[in-house]
């Protein structure tokens, strides 16, 4: 059932003022047919019709490569693989693509199977179809679902997280389903923490100067509040490329410190450099590589097309955790 699809395998490219068939599923009392078991209930949708509409977005291809890496988060069965990843963008107040309304994984496997997973950080994903909101409510694990049937496509809506998910599945089984909505539930928080035995000095490899904002024009917010750190002093690093290249956020408290560097270009420059080939860890769904030289942490990672390096000093692995949470949750809410 084709004229499901959200965006229908789309390549990477910009999509301006796209032409997108709006399904409206009719969803009656009259014609509701429901299938219960335990306490789920499957909505059976019986007809629909077409309408058209005007979607402006842009589509950029492998935009989530940070959010559970090798998408490990997700329990499909083994004949479904990641074909495609991409991010939906909307515009801004200054009318330039850069809210990421939509992350989409797309799982294809043998005999017309797939799975699409869509998740928003804002609000219920854009969708090609309307659903009437007449529908019965299941719960699993604690969670309001809601569940559609269309012939042989399954379509799931659910907030979790303060995350909304939509789940669309064709040829799957209920089981094969229920195994990865109760999967996406579950906690996959997993810390790795990788020891090293030498961190290097290195001269970075262009001319970098870094400035105090307080000695010049650069206006900067500060993001993030830590109880017991109070106004951090604030950096800001500069290339002969760029003027900003990343902002440097310096927090201390008596023997206790932390840094936490952030671009929206590239890594954070820096000046050392460790040899590792640590685990991954996955912090509420974000990948990245945590470090541990003596006292001190190095944690490296990437959210929202913005770029992470935080090094801490004389702090535990459940304050480092704190930190990762505060930048985590303000990421989340400012997108």
């Amino acid at each position: 059932m084709q004229k499901f699809l959200k965006y229908g395998l789309v390549p990477c490219v910009i999509v301006l003022g796209i032409l997108i068939g709006v399904i409206i599923i009719y969803n009656r009392e009259d014609d509701k047919v429901f299938k219960e078991e335990n306490d789920i209930t499957i909505n059976q949708v019986t007809n629909y019709e077409e309408m058209a509409s005007d979607l402006d977005i842009k589509i950029i291809s492998s935009i989530c490569d940070c959010i559970y890496e090798d998408h490990a988060g997700y329990e499909l069965p083994d004949d479904l693989v990641l074909t495609q990843d991409y991010g939906v963008f909307v515009k801004d107040a200054s009318l330039e693509y850069n809210i990421a309304h939509d992350y989409v994984f797309e799982f294809t496997g043998n005999n017309d199977r797939w799975v699409r997973i869509i998740y928003s950080l804002i609000e219920e994903p854009l969708r090609d179809y309307f659903i009437t909101n007449d529908s019965i409510v299941s719960t699993i694990d604690g969670v309001e679902v809601i569940l559609y049937q269309y012939e042989e496509l399954y379509i799931v809506d659910f907030k979790y997280h303060d995350m909304y998910y939509e789940i669309e599945a064709n040829h799957v089984t209920l089981e094969e389903l229920l195994t990865l909505i109760r999967g996406i539930f579950q906690d996959h928080d997993e810390l790795n923490v990788n020891e090293i035995h030498e961190v290097y000095s290195m001269e970075p490899d262009r001319d970098v100067r870094v400035t105090n904002v307080v000695d010049s024009t650069v206006d900067v917010n500060i993001p993030w509040e830590f109880e017991d750190f109070g106004i951090p002093e604030v950096y800001f690093t500069s290339t002969s490329d760029v003027f900003v290249h990343d902002l440097r956020y310096e927090y201390k408290n008596g023997e206790q410190e932390f840094t936490v560097a952030f671009s929206s270009i590239e890594e954070p420059i820096q000046d050392y450099y460790f040899i590792s080939d640590g685990e991954k860890s996955f912090i509420h769904g974000i990948c990245m590589s945590i470090y541990q030289y003596e006292n001190m942490y190095y944690v490296e990672f990437k959210i929202n097309n913005h770029y992470y390096d935080v090094e801490t000093t004389n702090m535990n692995e459940e304050e480092l955790l704190e930190i990762l949470e505060v930048i985590i949750n303000s990421e989340t809410k400012n997108t």
